[in-house]
């Protein structure tokens, strides 16, 4: 077995496991939904705290972007249909696409075969932690839920900061339930 087949192996059970994991806890612990929401009229303010910067913000859409010296993060979720979500990010050049179907429970994320280094993996902390500032479920909607786009958002920052530094990360598919 070639080192390069050996190393992929592991890294796409892993990987595939991870997106699992992520797109079922919520659903499981939650009915469909994570909890934690916005501030209300927080995402009028095109500047919050970290270095965040929220160019576009509504019910189904966030966009924007988080500096953090000298790396640079941008990010687009949206609300496809209220099922369905997409996200992409971009650290120092660098793409990460996602989609989750809550309906079906499927999900598919791909960092086009993109290689995370350490400065990065500091930037995505920095950003999953103003992230969770801006959209902090202590001050929520009365439901205490947020938004699906927002939830794919967080997991998938959540993910790359645990994935293997100085490996390609292909594309990974998350069949639903019983596929």
């Amino acid at each position: 077995m070639s080192r390069s087949t050996f190393m992929t192996r592991p890294v796409r059970a892993s990987a595939s496991f991870c997106v699992l994991l992520l797109l079922g806890s919520a659903t499981v612990a939650c009915g469909g939904e994570a909890t934690g929401a916005p501030t209300p009229g927080a995402s009028a303010s095109p500047s919050t705290p970290h270095d965040l910067t929220i160019t576009e913000s509504s019910a189904d859409h966030d966009s924007g972007t988080f500096a953090h010296a000298p790396s640079t993060i941008t990010f687009d979720a949206r609300a496809v249909t209220p099922a369905q979500s997409e996200f992409t990010l971009s650290v120092n050049g660098k793409r990460f696409s996602a989609s989750k179907d809550s309906e079906k429970g499927t999900g598919r994320w791909s960092g086009g075969g993109a290689v995370l280094q350490a400065g990065d993996r500091t930037a995505l902390k920095a950003f999953s932690a103003a992230l969770n500032a801006t959209w902090n479920p202590s001050a929520s909607s009365p439901d205490g839920k947020i938004p699906a786009h927002r939830d794919l958002t967080l997991r998938m920052v959540a993910l790359l900061i645990e994935a293997p530094l100085g490996v390609a990360i292909g594309e990974q598919v998350a069949p639903g339930p019983g596929k």
